[in-house]
C-alpha cells in the first residue's frame, strides 16, 4: 500500500518564494487602483461642492460666497454653505453638520483628527475655497473685489480655480479654508503629487504639483496664472 508523497523542504520554500514574488508584483497594482479610486471620489465631492455654490450663489444675488477665514462667528465658508443650502450631504461630527463631501479621502486619512475647538474632533472638511477672488484679497495687499461681493458669471471662469485641495495647517490643527496666490503652501497634492481642482464653470481637473506651484508663486495680470485667480474681474 503506498502512502501519498510529502512536499520537501526545498520544494516549500520554491512555492514560497513564488508566491512572495507574486505579491510582490501585485501590491503595486492593488495600491495603484486604490489611489485612482480616492481620487475619483475627490473629484466627484467637488463636483458637489461646485453645484452647491451655485445654488447659493443663485439664492444670494448671483454673487459668490465669500471663501476667507472665520467669516461668520468662527464659521468658515464650508460650514455657511452648509447652513445656507440643501445641495451637500451632511452628518453630525461631535455635534456639528459636516459634510463629507467637502473632504478628500486622502486627506481624511493622513490627519483623521482635528484639534480646533474640541480636542479630538474628527476631520471631515479639508477642501479649501479660492480667497483672493472673493474679497480677503485686500488684507493680503492685493486686488479685491468690492465688498458687494464678487459676480459669479465672469469671463474665463473656467479658468478660474473655485475650490481646490487644502493644505495641513499644522499651528491651527486643521485645514486651511482659504487659498491665497504668491506662496508655493497654499493648494494641496495629496494624490500621488496630483491635487483636485474645481473650475468656476464647473468642471473638475488634477493639476501637477509644478503645474500648481506656477500658477501660485509669482503671478502675473495677463497670465494664465492671473485668470487662475482672478478670471476677468481685474
Amino acid at each position: 500500500m503506498s502512502s501519498a508523497r510529502a512536499f520537501t523542504l526545498i520544494e516549500l520554500l520554491v512555492v514560497i518564494s513564488i508566491v512572495a514574488v507574486l505579491a510582490g508584483m501585485l501590491l503595486p497594482a492593488v495600491s495603484l487602483v486604490r489611489d485612482a479610486a480616492r481620487q475619483s471620489a475627490c473629484l466627484g465631492n467637488q463636483r458637489q461642492v461646485l453645484l452647491a455654490l451655485e445654488v447659493y450663489a443663485q439664492d444670494w444675488d448671483n454673487v459668490l460666497i465669500p471663501m476667507y477665514r472665520s467669516t461668520w462667528a468662527g464659521k468658515d465658508w464650508r460650514d455657511r454653505l452648509i447652513a445656507a443650502t440643501d445641495a451637500l450631504p451632511t452628518e453630525v461630527v461631535d455635534g456639528s453638520r459636516r459634510s463629507p463631501a467637502l473632504g478628500c479621502p486622502p486627506a481624511r486619512q493622513l490627519h483623521p483628527l482635528s484639534t480646533i475647538g474640541t480636542p479630538g474632533v474628527k476631520t471631515v472638511q479639508t477642501y479649501a475655497g479660492n480667497a483672493i477672488i472673493t474679497n480677503e484679497a485686500a488684507a493680503w495687499g492685493f486686488p479685491a473685489y468690492p465688498d458687494a461681493g464678487t459676480p459669479l458669471n465672469f469671463g474665463h471662469r473656467g479658468e478660474t480655480m473655485f475650490i481646490n485641495d487644502g493644505v495641513w495647517n499644522a499651528a491651527g490643527s486643521q485645514y486651511s479654508s482659504g487659498a491665497y496666490r504668491n506662496s508655493a503652501n497654499t493648494i494641496g497634492s495629496p494624490h500621488r503629487g496630483q491635487g483636485v481642482i474645481g473650475w468656476g464653470d464647473g468642471h473638475v481637473s488634477t493639476l501637477r504639483r509644478t503645474q500648481i506651484d506656477d500658477y501660485t508663486v509669482n503671478v502675473v495680470a495677463g497670465t494664465a496664472a492671473w485668470r487662475f485667480w482672478y478670471g476677468d474681474t481685474h
